[in-house]
């Protein structure tokens, strides 16, 4: 009720040279020793009945977790930078309301002693990884998420209390092992019709994406005796069903469509 009335929520919270430890034992056994440190650290949040805004980002952050009873070798990765938004609606309402979701992590790595547990000799580029996602969309609530009650039973019921009715895939991107998928697109969908797809709102729209390097990493995989030839093959097949050689070495690119009366195709061709 306080919500309703125009009570806000919010936390701004700043850290700098960061660090923490966390060792957990049975006995005199290690069970895990976890270390988390971050250059610095900015996260915002505000609830309100106008919606929820929560913005987060960090530099320089390190993570390394021991687990000798269930881990060969300790897992320690690190980022450069990351950052997170996020921006929904938390009131029902008649007319659809505007979403957002924002992630970007830069120079991601992990150390040697984990890539030597599957890539002994090096094959694979250790270049620092990439992962951007860029969405927009607009969202139907069919309650107020402020009523607990009812959102947890109709979720007990399996009936999601809020409809998707489009999304703009801005940016999409990923980039490990020397091979790098990039993406845009935008649909719509359909919430009166979840039978087409199986229970999943229709869509309708298109989506482009890029593949770089992919034949590459697929070879690199074969040598390495994790990929046998014969999934290989299949693997090269459905990419070559979905996907056509673009301008350059080893690129590749697909138009997916969904259009109005259910089928997908993939640069011309039906899939379904």
């Amino acid at each position: 009720a306080a919500f309703r009335k125009g009570t806000s929520f919010s936390v701004v919270n700043k850290l700098t040279e960061y660090e923490t430890t966390q060792i957990v034992r049975s006995g005199d056994q290690l069970v895990s020793n976890q270390q988390s440190s971050v250059g610095n650290y900015d996260l915002s949040l505000n609830l309100a009945e106008s919606g929820l805004a929560m913005e987060a980002s960090a530099t320089d952050a390190k993570n390394r977790v021991e687990m000798p009873m269930a881990l060969p070798v300790p897992i320690e990765m690190s980022a450069e930078e990351g950052s997170f938004a996020l921006a929904l609606p938390v009131s029902a309402g008649e007319q659809a309301q505007p979403a957002s979701m924002q992630l970007d992590l830069a120079g991601l790595m992990l150390t040697d002693e984990i890539w030597a547990l599957f890539d002994p000799q090096a094959k694979l580029p250790r270049d620092p990884m990439a992962l951007t996602l860029d969405l927009q969309g607009l969202v139907k609530n069919t309650l107020d998420w402020f009523d607990f009650a009812t959102v947890a039973a109709r979720m007990d019921a399996k009936e999601m209390p809020v409809e998707l009715q489009s999304l703009d895939i801005r940016q999409f991107l990923l980039r490990a092992a020397g091979a790098e998928a990039t993406g845009e697109g935008e649909l719509e969908f359909d919430n009166t019709d979840t039978t087409t797809y199986g229970g999943v709102p229709k869509p309708e729209g298109s989506v482009d994406v890029t593949l770089k390097g992919v034949n590459t990493l697929i070879d690199r995989l074969i040598e390495m005796k994790i990929l046998p030839e014969s999934q290989a093959m299949g693997a090269r097949m459905m990419i070559g069903m979905v996907a056509k050689p673009a301008e350059g070495d080893d690129v590749l690119t697909s138009h997916v469509e969904f259009t109005e009366d259910g089928r997908i195709l993939a640069n011309g061709m039906r899939m379904r």
